[in-house]
């Protein structure tokens, strides 16, 4: 998990922090989603518009909606692939 307390003050938004200030965005935290393979699916963002960082329950929370991106990910992906095998079966 990465967590940027203040965007204005965290020199890792010194690209895009005229833009997410602008748009009244302070704080980030963000997790990767992983496949059960260890590849890299995407990120779970939360912008916030004000400065904070997560407590524990937060962290959990945010864990818990990063695992149900990458179960609907994964389920979309599987429904993909079946529909492809199904298409080319029928052909």
């Amino acid at each position: 998990m990465v967590v940027t307390e203040d965007i204005a003050q965290d020199p890792n938004w010194e690209r895009f922090r005229s833009l997410a200030l602008g748009h009244n965005l302070h704080s980030c935290w963000s997790v990767p989603l992983l496949s059960h393979e260890g590849s890299v699916l995407g990120t779970f963002a939360l912008y916030q518009n004000r400065t904070h960082t997560p407590d524990e329950l937060q962290i959990q929370q945010l864990a818990c909606a990063a695992q149900l991106a990458v179960i609907a990910i994964r389920h979309e992906r599987d429904g993909q692939r079946l529909e492809e095998s199904e298409q080319r079966f029928r052909s």
